[in-house]
Formats: structure tokens, C-alpha cells, sequence
């Protein structure tokens, strides 16, 4: 998730950024206003998930019900700017 990081570990795999291209919440934003609204249900399902936690949890197990946690919150959080989607272009030195 550090941007940083995946560009040192591309420079000592041998690879150069050309460049990057930060999306922030633009295919979050899309995704709503196209129609699909994929954030907003994943929005919803989080909050169902957070309410029912222990009910969930005895059903699918901590790990399985953290992952869907997680995958809940993954496209929140990007709409919010917790996390920040990037399109790298990589060439090889």
C-alpha cells in the first residue's frame, strides 16, 4: 500500500518508473454515478457485516469474516482517500 515501497522494490527488480497516474476516488466516484453503484453496496454491506459481527463471525470463522470486512471497506476507503489507487507504467532498465 506505501507507494514507495513498490517503486524501490520495481527499481531493485530492475525497473524504472515512467510514470504514475493517481486515480484517487475518480473510478469510485464513476462507479456511482454510472448507475452500479458499487461503493455505496459495498458501504452498505460493511455497515451489515459491523452490526452482525458476532453472528458473522461464528458463521464464517475470524479470518473469512475479516476478509470480508476488508473487501467491504476496500472501495470506502478509496472514495474517502484512505487509499489511493495508481496506474504505474514500468520499463525494464
Amino acid at each position: 500500500m506505501d507507494p514507495s515501497r513498490l517503486e524501490r522494490c520495481a527499481r531493485e527488480a530492475g525497473l524504472s518508473v515512467v510514470s504514475v497516474d493517481p486515480i484517487g476516488s475518480e473510478w469510485r466516484e464513476s462507479w456511482e454515478e454510472d448507475g452500479s453503484h458499487r461503493t455505496s453496496r459495498q458501504l452498505l454491506h460493511a455497515a451489515r457485516l459491523l452490526r452482525d459481527r458476532q453472528e458473522l463471525m461464528g458463521e464464517l470463522g475470524e479470518i473469512d469474516y475479516r476478509v470480508e470486512l476488508a473487501n467491504a471497506l476496500w472501495g470506502v476507503y478509496q472514495m474517502i482517500g484512505k487509499l489511493e489507487p495508481r496506474i504505474y507504467v514500468l520499463r525494464r532498465d
